[in-house]
């Protein structure tokens, strides 16, 4: 039983090795043939379970990932891989609650797969919990940082924002197989970053202690709530815009034409994933030289635009996401139709926690 525990026990070897190689230069059938191998020789191997999951994941087969991560996660209780690897089924599922719960055992773990790490620092990013965000993205890279797929998604997380440049570069450079829309989106940021030089993105101008902003419902030829609208006012003639709520996004989101209207400056172009038709579409990124909600007001606000109308009444022109909130706890009172805005410097508040992604 001795020599039967210890053949199956996961070892270092050329196959392994060979496995991992090919899923970092994006040959993800080759890493899952022979992940599935070394599985067929070693079935106690943990690590090559977790290579098998994030090949699946690579692949884009995701209801195969998340199924096989759900079966390896129970199997495997103990493995921070196979845990790091369920963790990031979860969270390329969209079950964003579950994964957090999943990946946050990796916060105390010494030698944390840094995909794991590089995931939670996703989730992480996406409540608005930037710091945590970044210390975990510098935790990936200890490990991880010739990994494309660490690479891309710290260059997000990372505080530096010449690390973040850096780290980009090294992933359009290394230009992984499987990866162009990352790519493409890696390209996109650089040349976002190469206009704007040294020039800082929202800053803070005027943050009173409590702002009251009316909500405006808005509902669907169906009638059923489409969302909620409010008014902002924009650029040096701080003209009125109205934006629907979005806590899915980071920033700010605008009809190209309307824009325009209010002193748009425009910096780069890049592609945007998501939505209808092909579900790539080239967005112009600049700068709004103020941005108002209520009293809080900023400089320099970093925006998106498109030709696309996002809605066909001229309701709303624009989508406003969670980046002018910051350092605010927000509370949506619908029955008063209000947005409230309080500041605060605390991370521990009530409420519902939010998800850009």
């Amino acid at each position: 039983m001795t020599l039967l525990v210890a053949a199956l026990a996961p070892l270092p070897c050329p196959a392994a090795d060979a496995a991992w190689q090919a899923l970092l230069e994006g040959d993800a059938e080759r890493a899952l043939e022979l992940y599935r191998d070394r599985i067929g020789e070693a079935p106690g191997d943990d690590r090559a379970a977790a290579g098998e999951i994030e090949a699946l994941l690579a692949l884009e087969r995701f209801d195969a990932a998340l199924e096989r991560s759900t079966t390896r996660y129970e199997e495997f209780a103990s493995s921070p891989h196979v845990l790091a690897a369920h963790g990031s089924a979860l969270l390329r599922a969209g079950r964003l609650i579950e994964a957090d719960a999943v990946l946050a055992a990796l916060e105390e773990t010494e030698e944390a797969p840094p995909r794991g790490l590089i995931a939670l620092a996703r989730l992480r990013g996406a409540r608005g919990r930037h710091q945590e965000a970044a210390e975990l993205a510098e935790r990936a890279l200890l490990d991880g940082a010739d990994d494309p797929v660490v690479q891309f998604w710290a260059a997000e997380s990372v505080a530096d924002r010449d690390l973040s440049i850096e780290l980009l570069e090294r992933f359009v450079a290394a230009e992984p197989k499987g990866a162009d829309d990352r790519l493409e989106a890696a390209r996109g940021t650089l040349r976002l970053q190469d206009a704007l030089g040294d020039r800082q993105v929202w800053v803070p101008l005027a943050a009173p202690e409590r702002v009251v902003v009316p909500l405006r419902l808005v509902w669907d030829d169906q009638g059923r709530k489409l969302g909620y609208v409010v008014e902002a006012r924009i650029g040096p003639k701080d003209k009125p815009v109205k934006l629907m709520l979005d806590t899915g996004s980071t920033g700010l989101f605008l009809v190209e034409r309307m824009a325009r209207k209010r002193g748009f400056e425009f910096l780069s172009e890049e592609t945007a994933f998501g939505g209808g038709g092909d579900k790539r579409h080239r967005n112009r990124r600049g700068l709004f030289s103020s941005f108002r909600l209520g009293e809080v007001r900023f400089g320099e606000a970093l925006a998106g635009t498109t030709r696309s109308e996002l809605e066909p009444y001229g309701r709303f022109h624009g989508l406003l996401g969670i980046q002018a909130l910051s350092g605010y706890r927000a509370v949506l009172d619908l029955k008063a139709q209000q947005l409230i805005l309080t500041r605060t410097t605390s991370d521990d508040v009530s409420g519902e926690p939010f998800w850009m992604v």
